[in-house]
């Protein structure tokens, strides 16, 4: 009955052991690199700062180079987390690193 519900829920690939753990993983790196950029964008002051501008860079070609790793992921599981975990980190990254305030 368990197996019916995670086919249900996460596809086919999720029944066969370890198919689904690799693309999971690459979403989880890709989004720690998305909020990351986002960060260096606004650490190099419109790419004007050498050093956060080229880890901007980095980190940006690592998460649209991770992105295209998690295709076989069902998408109606995938793009909710991968947007929901990397706007709330960086929400979360703004708010403790560079002061923005939380206005609601």
């Amino acid at each position: 009955m368990a197996e019916l519900f995670v086919y249900a829920f996460f596809g086919s690939m999720a029944i066969i052991p370890g198919t689904m753990k690799l693309p999971w993983l690459y979403l989880l790196i890709d989004v720690l690199s998305e909020v990351g950029w986002t960060y260096y964008l606004k650490k190099s002051e419109g790419l004007t700062q050498l050093f956060p501008s080229l880890r901007f860079l980095i980190l940006l070609g690592l998460s649209m180079g991770l992105l295209s790793t998690i295709r076989d992921m069902p998408i109606g599981v995938a793009y909710p987390v991968w947007t929901g975990i990397g706007a709330a980190g960086a929400v979360f990254v703004g708010s403790l690193f560079l002061q923005s305030h939380l206005d609601f």
